[in-house]
C-alpha cells in the first residue's frame, strides 16, 4: 500500500532523511518510533504530498506521488484519514459538524441523511454514540481523541495516518485508544500508520515496527522482533535510557 524509496530529504544544509526504506502491506498497523526531532513527522508529510522530498520516490498504492502538482495530490489525499496529535476539533462546531467536515468538500454527493447516517456509524466506531450535538470543550481528552478518530474514518479511507494518538492520556485511556485504532484496522479493513513514543502502545498496536534513527531506517520487524532485540541502539530507545555523553549536557 505504501513504499518509500531511497527518500532523502533536507532543510538547508541539515539532511533530515537520509535514503530512507520502508514497506508497508496493504491491512497492516506499522509503528514508527524514534527520538524527537528525528524526523518521524517529515517522514509522514512525505507520504501525504506535503513535503516533496529532494530525491528518491513514495509510492501509494502502486501510484507514485513525487512531482504531482496539488490537484493530482488531492485525489491520492483522498485514500488518507488523519489523526492529529491533538485532535484538531474545531471549537465552534458540534461533534457531528467535526465529524463531518471531511465529507462538506464533497456534499454534492451525500445527502443531509446520507451524512448523518455517516456520522452515527463512525461515533458508535469510537464508542461515542449520542454525543452529535456536544462541543469540543465539554469533551475529555479521550473523548476528543475519539472524534478527532471518527472524523479520520468517516470518508472510509485506505490508510489512517495516527500522529502520537496516545499523548497526554492516562493508561487505561491509552489502552483504550489502542484498542480502537485495532478494530478500525479489523473492521474497516485499512492500512494504518502510527507515530507514537509510547512503547506500550507501539506493541500493541502494530504487525510492524520501524526504528529511525540517524536520518535512516535503523531497524525493523515485528513487535517482537524489535522488542527482544539486544542491539544496543534499539534497547537504548525501548528501555527509555540516556546516553550519559547526552545526558551531561542537560
Amino acid at each position: 500500500m505504501i513504499e518509500v524509496r531511497q527518500l532523502t530529504k533536507r532543510f538547508g544544509s541539515q539532511t533530515i532523511l537520509d535514503r530512507v526504506d520502508l514497506r508497508i502491506e496493504s491491512g497492516e498497523s506499522a509503528v514508527i518510533i524514534g527520538r524527537s526531532g528525528g524526523g518521524k513527522s517529515v517522514l509522514i508529510k512525505h507520504l501525504v504530498g506535503l513535503l516533496q522530498p529532494d530525491s528518491g520516490d513514495v509510492i501509494v498504492d502502486g501510484e507514485s506521488i513525487v512531482g504531482k502538482n496539488e490537484r493530482q495530490l488531492l485525489r491520492v489525499r483522498e485514500k488518507f484519514g488523519m489523526v492529529f496529535q491533538g485532535a484538531a476539533l474545531f471549537d465552534s462546531m458540534t461533534v457531528a459538524e467535526n465529524v463531518a467536515f471531511p465529507l462538506q468538500r464533497k456534499k454534492n454527493n451525500f445527502t443531509a441523511g446520507e451524512i448523518e447516517k455517516r456520522v452515527a456509524a463512525a461515533l458508535d466506531m469510537v464508542d461515542l454514540p449520542g454525543t452529535q450535538n456536544m462541543k469540543p470543550a465539554e469533551l475529555s481528552g479521550g473523548m476528543r481523541k475519539r472524534v478527532g478518530l471518527a472524523r479520520a474514518i468517516i470518508y472510509e479511507p485506505q490508510i489512517v495516518l495516527y500522529d502520537e494518538p496516545t499523548t497526554g492520556l492516562d493508561p487505561i485511556m491509552s489502552d483504550c485508544i489502542d484498542q480502537l485504532i485495532i478494530r478500525v484496522r479489523d473492521h474497516l479493513k485499512v492500512t494504518s500508520v502510527v507515530v507514537t513514543h509510547d512503547m506500550r502502545s507501539a506493541r500493541r498496536v502494530g504487525n510492524k515496527v520501524f526504528m529511525l534513527h540517524a536520518k535512516k531506517i535503523y531497524a525493523h520487524g515485528t513487535p517482537e522482533e524489535i522488542f527482544s532485540s539486544q542491539d544496543a541502539i534499539v534497547r537504548q530507545f525501548i528501555d527509555g535510557v540516556a546516553d550519559p555523553k547526552e545526558a551531561s549536557h542537560f
